[in-house]
């Protein structure tokens, strides 16, 4: 899927503070080891990261593990503060095109009216 539609997608986006520096930050994003923690491997469609800008980006693909497995894209973003902490950003966007078209207007079904 091409980044135009991801752009289009409804994101969920939060903002945390975190009281570590970035670099810390970063590696509890890179390090599957770490990540593991709080993210599990079995969430993500591929353990690769789709995106990667070392030390400020990070986005992977996760796929829900219910059905209809839905396929959704997840972006870290870091930015140092003045004061040695991070500020996090993250960006959930839903991708699979299963969820993003509309819904028909019009089900196909017969309407039918029921006596009283």
């Amino acid at each position: 899927m091409d980044d135009v539609l991801h752009e289009a997608a409804p994101a969920l986006v939060m903002e945390q503070w975190l009281p570590a520096p970035s670099e810390r930050v970063w590696r509890a994003l890179f390090d599957p080891a770490l990540r593991e923690r709080w993210l599990p491997a079995a969430d993500l469609a591929d353990p690769q990261p789709c995106l990667c800008e070392e030390g400020r980006e990070l986005g992977f693909h996760l796929r829900d593990a219910q059905p209809p497995h839905l396929h959704s894209l997840v972006c870290f973003r870091l930015r140092a503060d003045d004061g040695g902490g991070t500020v996090l950003t993250i960006v959930h966007r839903l991708t699979d095109l299963r969820a993003l078209l509309p819904l028909a207007a019009n089900d196909d079904h017969r309407t039918m009216m029921r006596a009283a």
